[in-house]
């Protein structure tokens, strides 16, 4: 319809169009507080973005050339740093507490921890893998893997990635909250009950974890099994900021889950924990 007042056309949606637009489900609340929070701190989301292509870079680098590796191991350090201290900040967020660490704390903190986390999660998802193809290797006689191994492996990633993000779903809340009170145990193990006890809960999370997958599996099919031979380009970054943003929405969101379910009932030690985590946290 015309306003002439404004001098301009004012469009107005029927009733029909808002009355479906009103019936349409809304994000759970957890999902909404956890994008709403993820959202305020971008710039976290934008520095894990960029630590993560760093190791990119380097490995484009590196190429076929093995004198480089120091290279790629200080980008992976830096990233697993820069994670820890992206992570730590999130957790801060989510426990709503007056006390405000900074960044460079979180990350030297959780250095060690997140580290250790991250070598048992791909020991547990990569290791059968790596195994098969050590002894097709070896009983072939072959120094590298056939074409047909190599594009078995390509399509098999995507599918080892969602395993290893949901294996990571609770282990890394509960990595940090253990961290933060001085205390060590089976990560894994823990997550994987925090899983099935909060498994309604826990629905929207993975199915953002499998959007997560998805794209990372566009990306890899995207590029090929010798992405390492071209640099990063946009539309990579472009996806990395996505799967970014995603990641450490689902980690908000399964910090706050941790949290409640502590405080709903008495305070847990971890089955099979101890107190000497590797060094004291101040």
């Amino acid at each position: 319809m015309g306003d002439r007042r404004l001098g301009r056309l004012v469009f107005a949606f029927p009733d029909e169009v808002r009355e479906t637009a009103a019936r349409l489900p809304s994000p759970p609340p957890l999902l909404r507080k956890s994008l709403s929070a993820v959202g305020a701190r971008f710039h976290l989301v934008g520095l894990f973005t960029l630590s993560s292509l760093l190791v990119r870079i380097a490995t484009h680098w590196m190429g076929e050339d093995a004198t480089w590796f120091p290279l790629v191991a200080s980008a992976i350090i830096v990233y697993i740093a820069c994670a820890g201290g992206v992570l730590g900040m999130l957790f801060q967020a989510a426990t709503e507490s007056r006390q405000s660490l900074s960044f460079v704390h979180w990350a030297t903190q959780l250095l060690l921890p997140i580290t250790w986390l991250w070598l048992k999660i791909y020991l547990v998802v990569f290791g059968p893998t790596g195994i098969a193809v050590g002894l097709y290797l070896a009983f072939t006689s072959s120094e590298t893997p056939s074409e047909t191994i190599r594009r078995l492996l390509l399509w098999c990633a995507p599918f080892q990635e969602l395993i290893a993000l949901v294996l990571a779903l609770y282990s890394f809340p509960l990595c940090i909250l253990w961290r933060t009170r001085g205390e060590w145990g089976p990560h894994l193990r823990a997550g994987w009950r925090v899983l099935r006890e909060r498994s309604p809960e826990s629905r929207p999370l993975l199915l953002l974890l499998v959007v997560v997958a998805a794209l990372e599996a566009g990306q890899q099919w995207m590029l090929g099994p010798e992405v390492y031979k071209s640099p990063p380009g946009y539309l990579e970054g472009l996806l990395e900021l996505a799967s970014s943003y995603l990641v450490l929405v689902v980690f908000f969101g399964a910090t706050r889950i941790v949290l409640d379910r502590l405080a709903a009932g008495p305070r847990e030690a971890p089955s099979g924990a101890g107190t000497a985590a590797p060094g004291p946290f101040a």
